[in-house]
Protein backbone atom coordinates (compact mmCIF):
# COMPACT_ATOMS: atom_id res chain seq x y z
CA UNK A 1 0.00 0.00 0.00
CA UNK A 2 1.56 3.30 -1.10
CA UNK A 3 -1.00 5.49 -2.06
CA UNK A 4 -4.23 7.06 0.45
CA UNK A 5 -6.89 9.22 -0.38
CA UNK A 6 -9.12 10.87 1.87
CA UNK A 7 -12.47 12.39 1.84
CA UNK A 8 -13.54 15.24 3.77
CA UNK A 9 -9.27 16.07 4.35
CA UNK A 10 -9.86 19.51 5.32
CA UNK A 11 -10.90 18.44 9.13
CA UNK A 12 -9.33 18.66 12.20
CA UNK A 13 -9.19 15.03 12.89
CA UNK A 14 -8.29 14.06 8.81
CA UNK A 15 -5.60 16.17 8.61
CA UNK A 16 -3.99 14.94 11.22
CA UNK A 17 -4.08 11.33 9.83
CA UNK A 18 -3.15 12.49 6.63
CA UNK A 19 -0.04 14.00 8.48
CA UNK A 20 0.07 10.93 10.02
CA UNK A 21 0.23 9.45 6.48
CA UNK A 22 3.16 11.81 5.25
CA UNK A 23 5.56 11.33 7.79
CA UNK A 24 5.43 7.39 7.15
CA UNK A 25 6.24 7.90 3.25
CA UNK A 26 2.85 7.64 1.66
CA UNK A 27 1.68 9.18 -1.48
CA UNK A 28 -1.23 11.29 0.09
CA UNK A 29 -3.95 12.80 -1.79
CA UNK A 30 -7.62 14.11 -0.60
CA UNK A 31 -11.24 15.49 -1.30
CA UNK A 32 -12.69 18.29 0.45
CA UNK A 33 -15.78 20.28 -0.53
CA UNK A 34 -14.33 23.84 0.05
CA UNK A 35 -10.83 25.80 0.91
CA UNK A 36 -9.64 26.47 4.18
CA UNK A 37 -6.23 27.34 6.40
CA UNK A 38 -6.51 23.42 7.28
CA UNK A 39 -5.91 22.78 3.14
CA UNK A 40 -3.77 25.49 2.45
CA UNK A 41 -1.46 24.23 4.61
CA UNK A 42 -1.81 20.64 3.90
CA UNK A 43 -1.05 21.37 0.09
CA UNK A 44 2.29 23.32 1.35
CA UNK A 45 3.38 20.25 3.09
CA UNK A 46 3.21 18.54 -0.38
CA UNK A 47 -0.57 16.96 -0.47
CA UNK A 48 -2.84 17.39 -3.49
CA UNK A 49 -6.23 18.37 -2.37
CA UNK A 50 -9.22 18.39 -5.06
CA UNK A 51 -12.18 20.99 -4.28
CA UNK A 52 -14.52 20.16 -7.01
CA UNK A 53 -16.52 17.08 -6.59
CA UNK A 54 -16.05 16.05 -10.87
CA UNK A 55 -12.80 15.19 -10.37
CA UNK A 56 -13.61 11.77 -9.82
CA UNK A 57 -14.98 11.76 -13.79
CA UNK A 58 -10.83 12.35 -14.31
CA UNK A 59 -9.02 9.77 -12.39
CA UNK A 60 -7.35 6.50 -13.51
CA UNK A 61 -9.41 3.70 -11.66
CA UNK A 62 -6.42 1.68 -12.09
CA UNK A 63 -3.50 3.11 -10.39
CA UNK A 64 -5.01 6.15 -8.38
CA UNK A 65 -4.94 5.36 -4.64
CA UNK A 66 -4.93 1.71 -2.78
CA UNK A 67 -7.06 3.01 0.65
CA UNK A 68 -9.71 5.80 0.38
CA UNK A 69 -10.39 6.84 3.83
CA UNK A 70 -13.29 8.51 4.64
CA UNK A 71 -15.19 10.45 7.46
CA UNK A 72 -18.63 10.23 9.47
CA UNK A 73 -20.17 12.79 7.25
CA UNK A 74 -19.62 11.06 4.28
CA UNK A 75 -22.53 8.62 3.97
CA UNK A 76 -23.00 5.97 1.32
CA UNK A 77 -25.14 7.74 -0.78
CA UNK A 78 -22.35 10.34 -1.21
CA UNK A 79 -21.60 10.57 -5.38
CA UNK A 80 -18.18 11.19 -4.30
CA UNK A 81 -17.76 7.87 -1.64
CA UNK A 82 -20.04 6.11 -3.80
CA UNK A 83 -18.15 6.47 -7.19
CA UNK A 84 -15.17 4.59 -4.59
CA UNK A 85 -17.41 1.95 -3.73
CA UNK A 86 -18.83 1.65 -7.32
CA UNK A 87 -15.33 0.88 -8.43
CA UNK A 88 -13.75 -1.74 -5.67
CA UNK A 89 -11.29 0.70 -4.16
CA UNK A 90 -10.75 -0.80 -0.66
CA UNK A 91 -12.62 1.91 1.48
CA UNK A 92 -12.11 2.63 5.35
CA UNK A 93 -14.00 4.72 7.78
CA UNK A 94 -11.75 7.12 9.29
CA UNK A 95 -12.46 5.71 12.83
CA UNK A 96 -11.23 2.48 12.10
CA UNK A 97 -7.96 3.63 9.90
CA UNK A 98 -7.24 5.44 13.50
CA UNK A 99 -7.78 1.95 15.46
CA UNK A 100 -5.41 0.45 12.63
CA UNK A 101 -2.66 3.23 13.60
CA UNK A 102 -2.94 2.71 17.39
CA UNK A 103 -2.99 -1.49 17.67
CA UNK A 104 0.28 -1.18 18.14
CA UNK A 105 0.47 1.64 20.72
CA UNK A 106 -0.88 2.16 24.85
CA UNK A 107 -3.58 4.01 23.70
CA UNK A 108 -4.48 6.99 25.87
CA UNK A 109 -8.46 8.05 24.84
CA UNK A 110 -9.87 11.29 26.05
CA UNK A 111 -13.80 11.13 25.72
CA UNK A 112 -16.51 13.68 26.41
CA UNK A 113 -18.67 16.03 24.94
CA UNK A 114 -16.48 18.69 25.94
CA UNK A 115 -12.28 19.48 26.98
CA UNK A 116 -11.04 16.29 24.77
CA UNK A 117 -9.20 18.67 22.51
CA UNK A 118 -7.47 20.56 25.65
CA UNK A 119 -7.01 17.99 27.72
CA UNK A 120 -5.20 16.17 24.96
CA UNK A 121 -3.11 18.87 24.50
CA UNK A 122 -2.50 19.74 28.13
CA UNK A 123 -1.75 16.44 28.36
CA UNK A 124 0.50 15.80 25.11
CA UNK A 125 2.81 18.70 26.60
CA UNK A 126 3.30 17.27 30.20
CA UNK A 127 4.50 13.61 28.54
CA UNK A 128 7.24 15.24 26.14
CA UNK A 129 7.84 17.85 28.53
CA UNK A 130 8.73 15.11 31.24
CA UNK A 131 10.67 12.99 28.96
CA UNK A 132 7.69 10.37 27.57
CA UNK A 133 7.86 11.46 23.64
CA UNK A 134 4.19 10.55 22.99
CA UNK A 135 2.62 10.34 19.98
CA UNK A 136 -1.07 12.40 19.75
CA UNK A 137 -3.83 13.11 17.81
CA UNK A 138 -5.26 16.35 18.48
CA UNK A 139 -8.43 17.46 17.96
CA UNK A 140 -6.79 20.90 17.53
CA UNK A 141 -4.00 22.88 16.81
CA UNK A 142 -1.37 23.29 20.02
CA UNK A 143 0.02 26.55 20.36
CA UNK A 144 3.41 25.04 21.66
CA UNK A 145 3.87 22.96 18.89
CA UNK A 146 1.73 24.24 16.09
CA UNK A 147 0.21 20.96 14.94
CA UNK A 148 -2.71 18.91 15.67
CA UNK A 149 -0.22 15.82 15.57
CA UNK A 150 2.63 14.98 17.30
CA UNK A 151 5.04 11.81 16.60
CA UNK A 152 7.09 10.53 19.18
CA UNK A 153 9.72 7.14 19.75
CA UNK A 154 7.19 6.24 22.37
CA UNK A 155 4.57 3.08 22.85
CA UNK A 156 1.84 5.77 24.30
CA UNK A 157 -0.12 7.15 21.95
CA UNK A 158 -2.84 10.18 23.11
CA UNK A 159 -6.43 10.35 20.56
CA UNK A 160 -9.42 12.04 21.31
CA UNK A 161 -12.60 9.31 21.67
CA UNK A 162 -15.26 10.98 19.51
CA UNK A 163 -18.39 9.63 20.53
CA UNK A 164 -20.15 11.23 17.40
CA UNK A 165 -20.85 7.76 15.23
CA UNK A 166 -20.21 6.04 17.88
CA UNK A 167 -16.40 6.21 16.46
CA UNK A 168 -14.90 6.03 19.95
CA UNK A 169 -16.12 2.31 20.56
CA UNK A 170 -13.38 0.90 17.57
CA UNK A 171 -10.60 2.03 20.40
CA UNK A 172 -9.23 -0.38 22.74
CA UNK A 173 -7.84 2.04 25.49
CA UNK A 174 -4.81 1.70 28.34
CA UNK A 175 -6.03 4.16 29.80
CA UNK A 176 -9.55 6.22 29.32
CA UNK A 177 -11.36 9.38 30.45
CA UNK A 178 -14.27 10.74 30.40
CA UNK A 179 -14.62 14.78 31.14
CA UNK A 180 -18.45 15.30 31.04
CA UNK A 181 -21.71 13.19 29.01
CA UNK A 182 -24.47 15.89 28.00
CA UNK A 183 -26.56 15.16 25.40
CA UNK A 184 -25.41 15.56 22.13
CA UNK A 185 -25.33 14.44 18.54
CA UNK A 186 -28.84 13.59 18.30
CA UNK A 187 -28.38 12.38 14.39
CA UNK A 188 -26.66 8.86 16.45
CA UNK A 189 -28.43 8.64 19.63
CA UNK A 190 -31.87 9.00 19.37
CA UNK A 191 -31.93 9.54 23.53
CA UNK A 192 -29.77 10.33 26.38
CA UNK A 193 -29.64 6.62 27.43
CA UNK A 194 -27.98 5.42 24.19
CA UNK A 195 -25.59 8.13 24.52
CA UNK A 196 -25.05 6.65 27.74
CA UNK A 197 -24.98 3.13 26.64
CA UNK A 198 -22.20 3.70 24.28
CA UNK A 199 -20.19 5.81 27.34
CA UNK A 200 -20.68 2.96 29.34
CA UNK A 201 -19.38 0.65 26.73
CA UNK A 202 -16.32 2.76 26.05
CA UNK A 203 -15.48 2.69 29.59
CA UNK A 204 -15.39 -1.11 29.91
CA UNK A 205 -12.95 -1.32 27.01
CA UNK A 206 -10.50 0.92 28.92
CA UNK A 207 -7.78 -1.14 30.66
CA UNK A 208 -8.47 2.01 33.45
CA UNK A 209 -10.98 4.43 33.01
CA UNK A 210 -10.60 8.15 34.63
CA UNK A 211 -13.94 9.80 35.26
CA UNK A 212 -14.94 13.21 36.12
CA UNK A 213 -16.02 12.75 40.04
CA UNK A 214 -19.83 14.23 38.80
CA UNK A 215 -20.11 11.18 36.61
CA UNK A 216 -19.62 9.07 39.71
CA UNK A 217 -23.28 8.00 40.21
CA UNK A 218 -23.14 7.13 37.04
CA UNK A 219 -20.21 4.56 36.68
CA UNK A 220 -20.95 3.14 40.26
CA UNK A 221 -24.72 2.11 39.25
CA UNK A 222 -22.70 0.20 36.47
CA UNK A 223 -20.09 -1.51 38.17
CA UNK A 224 -17.30 -1.06 35.66
CA UNK A 225 -14.09 -2.26 37.39
CA UNK A 226 -11.02 -0.38 37.45
CA UNK A 227 -12.68 3.46 37.43
CA UNK A 228 -11.40 6.37 39.52
CA UNK A 229 -12.04 9.84 39.35
CA UNK A 230 -10.82 13.83 39.77
CA UNK A 231 -11.71 16.72 41.27
CA UNK A 232 -12.52 17.12 44.34
CA UNK A 233 -12.21 13.06 44.96
CA UNK A 234 -9.31 10.83 45.35
CA UNK A 235 -7.00 9.28 42.52
CA UNK A 236 -5.30 6.52 44.40
CA UNK A 237 -5.24 8.27 47.67
CA UNK A 238 -4.29 11.75 45.56
CA UNK A 239 -6.73 14.95 46.64
CA UNK A 240 -6.19 17.44 43.50
CA UNK A 241 -7.93 21.22 44.13
CA UNK A 242 -8.14 24.43 43.19
CA UNK A 243 -9.13 28.17 43.80
CA UNK A 244 -8.72 31.14 42.21
CA UNK A 245 -6.55 34.17 43.91
CA UNK A 246 -7.72 37.78 42.14
CA UNK A 247 -4.95 39.60 44.00
CA UNK A 248 -2.52 38.06 41.72
CA UNK A 249 -4.68 37.02 39.15
CA UNK A 250 -3.51 33.18 39.41
CA UNK A 251 -4.94 30.37 40.05
CA UNK A 252 -3.59 28.21 42.99
CA UNK A 253 -3.27 24.53 42.28
CA UNK A 254 -2.57 21.73 44.77
CA UNK A 255 -2.03 18.09 44.56
CA UNK A 256 -1.76 16.19 48.00
CA UNK A 257 -1.91 12.78 49.76
CA UNK A 258 -3.04 11.79 53.14
CA UNK A 259 -3.15 15.72 53.68
CA UNK A 260 0.79 16.11 53.04
CA UNK A 261 1.01 18.50 49.63
CA UNK A 262 2.85 16.84 46.58
CA UNK A 263 2.76 20.23 44.83
CA UNK A 264 1.58 23.79 45.08
CA UNK A 265 1.94 26.38 42.50
CA UNK A 266 0.36 29.04 40.69
CA UNK A 267 -0.51 29.47 37.23
CA UNK A 268 -2.25 32.37 35.17
CA UNK A 269 -5.97 32.89 35.41
CA UNK A 270 -7.82 30.52 32.62
CA UNK A 271 -11.36 29.79 33.06
CA UNK A 272 -13.44 27.37 35.70
CA UNK A 273 -13.76 24.96 33.17
CA UNK A 274 -9.89 25.21 31.73
CA UNK A 275 -8.98 23.89 35.58
CA UNK A 276 -11.46 21.04 35.00
CA UNK A 277 -9.25 20.38 32.02
CA UNK A 278 -6.06 21.05 33.49
CA UNK A 279 -6.94 18.60 36.62
CA UNK A 280 -8.10 15.76 33.73
CA UNK A 281 -4.56 15.59 32.59
CA UNK A 282 -2.80 16.14 35.75
CA UNK A 283 -4.68 13.07 37.03
CA UNK A 284 -3.56 11.11 33.82
CA UNK A 285 0.22 12.11 34.26
CA UNK A 286 0.00 10.98 38.38
CA UNK A 287 -1.17 7.74 37.02
CA UNK A 288 1.87 7.09 34.48
CA UNK A 289 4.48 8.04 36.99
CA UNK A 290 5.23 11.66 35.94
CA UNK A 291 7.64 13.17 37.96
CA UNK A 292 5.82 16.29 40.02
CA UNK A 293 8.26 18.44 39.71
CA UNK A 294 7.90 17.92 35.83
CA UNK A 295 4.45 18.18 35.76
CA UNK A 296 4.62 21.76 37.33
CA UNK A 297 7.32 22.94 34.60
CA UNK A 298 5.52 21.95 31.75
CA UNK A 299 1.99 23.47 32.90
CA UNK A 300 4.04 26.55 33.28
CA UNK A 301 5.23 26.28 29.89
CA UNK A 302 1.84 25.47 28.02
CA UNK A 303 0.49 28.33 25.80
CA UNK A 304 -2.54 26.98 25.19
CA UNK A 305 -5.18 25.42 22.27
CA UNK A 306 -5.83 28.01 19.65
CA UNK A 307 -9.66 29.06 19.54
CA UNK A 308 -9.73 27.68 23.18
CA UNK A 309 -10.30 30.74 25.31
CA UNK A 310 -7.89 32.30 22.78
CA UNK A 311 -7.01 36.25 23.38
CA UNK A 312 -6.57 37.62 20.05
CA UNK A 313 -6.95 41.46 21.93
CA UNK A 314 -5.96 42.41 25.53
CA UNK A 315 -5.65 45.79 26.83
CA UNK A 316 -7.30 48.76 28.52
CA UNK A 317 -9.56 49.15 25.95
CA UNK A 318 -10.95 45.66 24.59
CA UNK A 319 -10.78 42.34 24.72
CA UNK A 320 -11.16 39.99 21.93
CA UNK A 321 -11.25 36.18 22.93
CA UNK A 322 -12.20 33.25 20.18
CA UNK A 323 -13.84 29.96 21.54
CA UNK A 324 -14.93 27.11 19.63
CA UNK A 325 -17.99 26.48 22.00
CA UNK A 326 -20.84 25.04 19.45
CA UNK A 327 -22.93 23.35 22.71
CA UNK A 328 -25.27 25.03 24.47
CA UNK A 329 -22.97 23.86 27.69
CA UNK A 330 -19.90 24.67 26.29
CA UNK A 331 -21.28 28.10 25.50
CA UNK A 332 -22.64 29.08 28.90
CA UNK A 333 -19.59 27.83 30.91
CA UNK A 334 -17.62 30.37 28.46
CA UNK A 335 -20.37 33.03 29.09
CA UNK A 336 -20.19 32.28 33.04
CA UNK A 337 -16.49 32.03 33.31
CA UNK A 338 -16.17 35.45 31.10
CA UNK A 339 -18.17 37.23 33.53
CA UNK A 340 -16.44 36.07 36.51
CA UNK A 341 -13.30 36.96 35.28
CA UNK A 342 -14.23 40.43 33.92
CA UNK A 343 -17.32 40.86 36.20
CA UNK A 344 -17.23 44.95 35.27
CA UNK A 345 -17.25 44.27 31.82
CA UNK A 346 -20.64 43.85 29.29
CA UNK A 347 -19.96 41.18 27.02
CA UNK A 348 -20.61 41.20 22.76
CA UNK A 349 -20.79 37.91 21.20
CA UNK A 350 -20.62 36.59 18.04
CA UNK A 351 -22.02 33.14 17.46
CA UNK A 352 -22.03 31.08 14.97
CA UNK A 353 -24.26 27.99 15.59
CA UNK A 354 -22.95 24.58 13.97
CA UNK A 355 -25.84 21.67 12.26
CA UNK A 356 -28.80 22.19 11.78
CA UNK A 357 -29.88 19.69 13.85
CA UNK A 358 -27.64 20.80 16.79
CA UNK A 359 -29.89 23.89 16.58
CA UNK A 360 -32.80 22.37 16.92
CA UNK A 361 -32.68 19.63 19.37
CA UNK A 362 -31.25 22.39 21.69
CA UNK A 363 -32.98 25.70 20.52
CA UNK A 364 -34.75 26.64 23.68
CA UNK A 365 -31.17 25.83 25.50
CA UNK A 366 -29.25 28.37 23.02
CA UNK A 367 -31.70 30.97 23.70
CA UNK A 368 -31.65 30.54 27.01
CA UNK A 369 -27.78 30.91 27.24
CA UNK A 370 -27.65 33.54 24.32
CA UNK A 371 -29.93 36.05 25.97
CA UNK A 372 -27.34 36.31 29.08
CA UNK A 373 -25.29 38.75 27.24
CA UNK A 374 -25.20 42.39 26.61
CA UNK A 375 -24.86 42.16 22.86
CA UNK A 376 -25.64 39.13 20.53
CA UNK A 377 -24.64 39.02 17.19
CA UNK A 378 -25.64 36.06 15.41
CA UNK A 379 -24.55 34.76 12.30
CA UNK A 380 -26.22 32.29 9.64
CA UNK A 381 -26.11 27.99 11.12
CA UNK A 382 -22.87 26.32 9.73
CA UNK A 383 -24.13 23.40 8.45
CA UNK A 384 -20.60 20.94 8.15
CA UNK A 385 -22.04 17.40 7.17
CA UNK A 386 -25.96 18.33 7.21
CA UNK A 387 -28.46 19.78 4.79
CA UNK A 388 -30.94 22.11 5.74
CA UNK A 389 -34.01 21.24 7.30
CA UNK A 390 -37.43 22.44 6.01
CA UNK A 391 -39.50 24.63 7.42
CA UNK A 392 -36.24 25.46 10.23
CA UNK A 393 -33.33 28.59 9.87
CA UNK A 394 -31.78 30.96 12.31
CA UNK A 395 -34.64 32.97 12.57
CA UNK A 396 -36.50 30.39 15.15
CA UNK A 397 -33.25 30.86 17.32
CA UNK A 398 -33.34 34.75 17.34
CA UNK A 399 -36.86 35.05 17.93
CA UNK A 400 -36.44 33.60 21.41
CA UNK A 401 -33.06 35.41 22.73
CA UNK A 402 -34.86 37.72 24.56
CA UNK A 403 -32.46 40.38 24.17
CA UNK A 404 -33.04 44.40 22.40
CA UNK A 405 -29.82 44.36 21.68
CA UNK A 406 -29.49 41.51 19.04
CA UNK A 407 -28.86 41.35 15.43
CA UNK A 408 -28.44 38.69 12.35
CA UNK A 409 -24.97 40.16 10.18
CA UNK A 410 -23.14 37.66 7.73
CA UNK A 411 -19.84 37.66 8.54
CA UNK A 412 -18.80 39.96 5.58
CA UNK A 413 -20.42 42.36 7.98
CA UNK A 414 -18.95 41.64 11.44
CA UNK A 415 -16.35 44.27 11.73
CA UNK A 416 -18.20 47.14 10.30
CA UNK A 417 -20.81 46.85 12.71
CA UNK A 418 -18.14 46.48 15.90
CA UNK A 419 -16.86 48.85 14.35
CA UNK A 420 -19.41 51.46 15.40
CA UNK A 421 -20.28 49.77 18.61
CA UNK A 422 -17.42 50.89 21.25
CA UNK A 423 -17.37 47.33 22.80
CA UNK A 424 -15.45 46.13 25.97
CA UNK A 425 -15.55 42.72 25.54
CA UNK A 426 -16.60 40.46 22.27
CA UNK A 427 -16.51 37.09 22.55
CA UNK A 428 -16.62 35.09 19.05
CA UNK A 429 -17.60 31.33 19.34
CA UNK A 430 -18.34 28.35 17.08
CA UNK A 431 -17.25 24.99 15.45
CA UNK A 432 -17.94 26.51 12.13
CA UNK A 433 -15.88 29.10 9.99
CA UNK A 434 -16.77 31.89 12.04
CA UNK A 435 -12.60 32.58 13.11
CA UNK A 436 -12.43 33.87 9.68
CA UNK A 437 -13.54 37.13 10.88
CA UNK A 438 -10.81 37.34 12.78
CA UNK A 439 -8.21 38.78 11.36
CA UNK A 440 -10.01 41.71 10.42
CA UNK A 441 -11.34 42.38 14.00
CA UNK A 442 -7.66 42.37 14.78
CA UNK A 443 -6.57 44.83 12.65
CA UNK A 444 -9.33 47.27 13.06
CA UNK A 445 -10.51 46.99 16.63
CA UNK A 446 -6.98 46.97 18.36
Amino acid sequence: MKKIHFLGIGGIGMSALARWAIYNNYIVTGYDRERSNITDQLVSEGMNIFFNRNYISNINVKDFADLIVYSAAFKNDHPVLNFFQINNFQTLKRSFFLSEIASSYKVIAIAGTHGKTSISCILSHILKQSGLDCNAFIGGVSKNYDTNILIGSSDLMIIEADEYDRSFLSLNPFIGLISSIDKDHGDTYKTYDDMLFAYKKFAKKCQKIIIHNHLEGIFRKSKINNTISYLGSKIEGYTLSAHYNFDYALINLKISKDNQFLFDFDVDLMPKYNIDNLLAAISIAIELNVDYNKIIYAIKSFKGVYRRFEYHIKNDNLILIEDYAHHPVELNSLIDDTMFLYPKKEITLVFQPHLFSRTKDFLDDFAMVLSKVHRLILLDIYPARESPIKNFGIQDLLSLVKLNNKILLEKKDVCQYLIKCNCELILVAGAGDVSNIIPALKSNLS
